[in-house]
């Protein structure tokens, strides 16, 4: 995508700090779309601008990047949208013939293209893992639940989508788990949100041998979470074992720092919820130093049972 190539020869640690700061925080906040009780079809995202949650990693010879906020994504039509990074100019894409992948307008063959998978209520926009090598990037969007429509008193969140990133200024690991490994508990009696976040098994380089042969697994759970008048936020706490030289699992004893999560309800009942996380967790290795890694994080899942006949 040109925007990261831009952003790796130009910008430097100011954007960095920006792409930090969720967009919310401007006078260029883009507007909440609410679900207003009337069935949500691909073709009500036509013609608005949604907030959009997203991560990115990068990684290449001047080390290793990870990042996350609030964004905008614009549907001009069924077949075009814009993308609106914090700090960036706007990128147009448009859709390759019947499918649900959308290429960038004016790209070259370095530029992958985005997946948009339509859930109803909310959207999941990624590159597919493994596409361009050093470089991985998704996020969501959708019809968010007001206040006067959460009507249910309980919700169990089947996850649907979760990706997770972990790294250093020198090195970074990613996965995407689709279906599988997560699960959230929303309880509107009593304003509380618990659960699964995400388990992952996340490649990257931990030792100094500088092999691609290490590995984290990881469950991060949700706790202390409240919910509010937009949706939910928490901390992160988990467990963490690392694999090191493809040797068997070693559970390590994680200390989590400045964890967020940051979360919304969508659809007509509540029926789906996204989360973005980060924060940073420092890991006990002995007899070897201490490893201290950022990670940045999401969660999409649903709960059949509120999803309208």
């Amino acid at each position: 995508m040109k925007r990261f190539d831009a952003w790796r020869s130009q910008t430097g640690l100011a954007l960095i700090a920006a792409l930090f700061l969720f967009s919310g925080c401007s006078n260029d906040a883009p507007i909440r779309v609410l679900a207003n009780g009337e069935p949500i079809e691909a073709v009500d995202y036509a013609g608005k601008a949604f907030p959009f949650f997203y991560i990115l990693v990068e990684e290449d010879v001047d080390g290793s990047r990870i990042v996350g906020g609030e964004a905008e994504v614009n549907f001009i039509d069924e077949d075009s949208l814009e993308v609106k990074l914090p700090g960036d100019a706007v990128e147009e894409y448009r859709r390759v013939g019947a499918t649900n992948e959308f290429e960038l307008v004016g790209g070259g063959a370095g530029d992958p293209a985005l997946v948009v998978e339509n859930t109803g209520p909310y959207k999941f926009v990624y590159v597919p893992a493994g596409t361009v090598e050093g470089f991985d990037f998704a996020g969501f969007l959708g019809f968010e639940t007001p206040v006067d429509l959460r009507t249910a008193e309980t919700a169990i969140y089947e996850g649907e989508y979760m990706g997770v990133a972990f790294g250093t200024a020198a090195v970074s690991g990613y996965a995407l788990v689709e279906g599988r490994g997560g699960e959230l508990i929303a309880d509107f009696s009593d304003g509380s949100v618990a659960g699964v976040l995400i388990e992952a098994l996340v490649p990257i380089i931990l030792d100094e041998d500088g092999l691609e042969n290490d590995a984290l697994i990881a469950t991060l759970d949700l706790e202390d979470g409240v919910i509010t008048s937009r949706g939910f936020d928490g901390r992160v706490t988990g467990e963490v074992s690392v694999v090191i030289d493809l040797a068997a699992p070693v559970a390590v004893d994680p200390a989590f720092m400045n964890t967020s999560v940051d979360g919304v309800f969508f659809g007509n009942a509540g029926e789906s919820a996204g989360a973005l996380f980060n924060g940073q967790v420092t890991l006990d290795l002995d007899p070897d130093p201490d490893l201290t890694l950022d990670f940045q994080g999401l969660f999409l899942g649903t709960d059949a049972a509120l999803v309208a006949p």
